[in-house]
């Protein structure tokens, strides 16, 4: 799953790069020519909502200020220089590259508390991000507790920033530098990232079913990289349906992908869950109703 936001981020790097160089000179005051005034108005054009393109330096000297914010490894530095970088140029297209450069850092970190963080600043300035959308959503919902006092309001926004991924992602602008297979992978990654997150919400809601469907979504958009946690959180909510079978099924694929990628924190909650649903069902037929000591099914690690 970390594949897209590597992909993302250089494509776009590039392209901002290309995109600086090809700026027309500050103070161009070259206008487009006009059409000649005519004594009948035109007849209005219908309106034609405009088409998203990448984000753009509008000088070198905001390019030299972008790629020193980039060039920062110290990620309190590099936030630092980003508000600083927001500040001096408060039109600059190029802002939400960067909060949405040090989002990507921070998940890759697993810090879930700064992903929300810089991903809700991108979002505010780009709204329609399928990635930053998908990835706070996945954030916000792997890190509430059933304790915190704003779980539901956290909930709610992690359900519909994953909503606002799966609703624009077709609307995704990419970099010429992408081939068709990597822009392909990424929005399946992203789409399979947002369709995990509603699984797990709605899991933790213990709308059962809800969440089941979104888990199957997640699964079958991103067959290349399977993920044994979204099978094991499959398993769970099957197994609170008491589709013994299914579910059973579903830890077996947990439990062999998880020992594949050698993921011990899963494979041991797989198999845990695999002897419980092996011995409720027989191995294949549903039990009719789980003994009393029967202990209760696994609960998958967070992301």
């Amino acid at each position: 799953m970390k594949r897209l936001v590597n992909v993302m981020c250089a494509g776009l790097v590039l392209s901002a790069f290309a995109a600086a160089q090809t700026q027309p000179p500050a103070g161009n005051s070259q206008q487009p020519p006009t059409a000649p005034q005519t004594s009948q108005a035109a007849p209005q054009a219908p309106t034609v909502p405009a088409k998203k393109t990448l984000p753009q330096a509008k000088t070198q000297e905001e390019y030299a200020a972008y790629n020193a914010v980039v060039a920062q490894t110290d990620m309190a530095a590099a936030e630092t220089a980003a508000n600083d970088f927001a500040v001096k140029f408060p039109q600059s297209e190029l802002t939400s590259l960067l909060y949405g450069e040090l989002m990507r850092k921070y998940y890759s970190m697993n810090k879930p508390d700064k992903t929300v963080e810089m991903g809700r600043k991108t979002l505010k300035l780009d709204p329609e991000n399928p990635l930053a959308a998908a990835m706070v959503a996945t954030a916000l919902a792997e890190s509430t507790r059933e304790t915190d006092l704003d779980r539901d309001e956290k909930y709610a926004e992690s359900l519909r920033d994953a909503e606002t991924a799966v609703k624009n992602i077709d609307n995704m602008v990419f970099p010429p530098t992408l081939t068709p297979q990597q822009v392909a992978d990424t929005k399946n990654d992203i789409m399979a990232l947002a369709h995990s997150s509603m699984g797990y919400v709605e899991m933790a809601r213990k709308n059962y079913g809800i969440s089941e469907q979104h888990l199957k979504d997640a699964l079958a958009i991103n067959t290349g990289e399977p993920d044994p946690i979204n099978y094991l959180r499959l398993s769970v909510v099957q197994d609170n349906q008491k589709k013994y079978p299914e579910a059973l099924a579903s830890a077996n694929k947990a439990v062999e992908i998880a020992q594949a990628q050698n993921n011990a924190p899963v494979l041991t909650l797989a198999k845990n869950e695999k002897d419980r649903l092996t011995k409720l069902s027989g191995g294949s037929q549903p039990a009719a109703k789980p003994a009393a000591q029967t202990t209760p099914p696994a609960t998958p690690p967070k992301q």
